[in-house]
């Protein structure tokens, strides 16, 4: 009776730290994964980073002052309109 004990108990510890190796390696692979999504994520920023800057680069190369065109900018007051409209109105 003892002996059975002592084989179930050597069976459950046995199973246990095999359980135990297998986190372990499970732990390595995510810290391999994780690194490797790091590192991808940290170069796609580094591109993003690069196009923008040539993107800002290329409209600040082509946009010129002199190319654009002119126009007239008039301001006038709304409540003077409206004051000119109702008195059209009443003198009508």
């Amino acid at each position: 009776m003892k002996t059975k004990s002592i084989i179930i108990t050597s069976l459950v510890a046995l199973g246990l730290s095999v359980s135990a190796q297998a986190n372990a390696q499970d732990s390595a692979v995510e810290r391999l994964m994780s690194s490797l999504i790091a590192n991808a994520v940290s170069a796609t920023q580094a591109e993003i980073n690069l196009d923008v800057q040539q993107n800002i680069a290329n409209a600040a190369h082509h946009f010129s002052l002199t190319d654009a065109p002119v126009g007239k900018v008039s301001v006038q007051e709304l409540a003077a309109t409206e004051k000119a409209q109702s008195e059209q109105v009443e003198s009508e």
